[in-house]
């Protein structure tokens, strides 16, 4: 079941009451990430996940589905779905919530990867330890966290590899935040320098 402690199995099998499609398999994602990737298959209703051979122990994983499922007939989104297990004997249950915005026009922002990472230094070379994505209304919430000290990043994934790329909209904290708080984030677009061509 979602939410088990204590779990030792190498996969997961979970059934839906609607034959399913898989749109993107790429979202489908594990957190805090693992040296190997998830090995996904769908037949009919039924989706099997293969895990990673080595989790580590006492830890609170999720799996993200990120936009991937639809639904075979009219093709709705699955929204916001995620497993949650432990391999421990609890579930970590940290959190942080909070609202994505754009920040010289205070405008919600929807579809914005929000992150928490050791430092800054992994934003664009590793990927988050923990992850969600906004709503419609800019919120966003992140939850299952172990308690740890980590910085928060926001980004306008726009090619969804949950890194930090040149152009997009990010907005972020230089130290360290304090869990179950309520965050806001505004994001900006950093300017680029422009490098010498020439000296006269």
């Amino acid at each position: 079941p979602n939410q088990s402690t204590n779990f030792t199995n190498r996969s997961v099998a979970l059934v839906f009451d609607e034959y399913l499609q898989i749109k993107n398999i790429s979202d489908i994602r594990i957190s805090p990430k693992c040296s190997e990737s998830l090995k996904i298959t769908l037949k009919a209703n039924k989706l099997n996940i293969g895990l990673p051979k080595l989790l580590k122990p006492n830890t609170t994983y999720t799996i993200h589905f990120g936009k991937s499922l639809l639904d075979l007939n009219e093709g709705n989104i699955i929204e916001n779905f995620k497993y949650v297990f432990s391999t421990g004997s609890i579930l970590d249950s940290n959190f942080v919530v909070g609202k994505t915005y754009e920040l010289y026009s205070g405008k919600p922002l929807k579809n914005i990867l929000v992150g928490l990472y050791k430092n800054l230094d992994s934003m664009s070379i590793s990927g988050p330890l923990y992850y969600s994505f906004s709503d419609e209304k800019g919120d966003f919430l992140i939850d299952n966290i172990k308690n740890d000290n980590y910085v928060l990043c926001a980004i306008n994934d726009e090619n969804r590899n949950l890194n930090y790329d040149s152009g997009e909209q990010i907005g972020y904290t230089v130290k360290p935040i304090n869990l179950n708080k309520n965050r806001a984030v505004g994001l900006f677009t950093q300017e680029s320098s422009t490098p010498i061509k020439k000296v006269y």
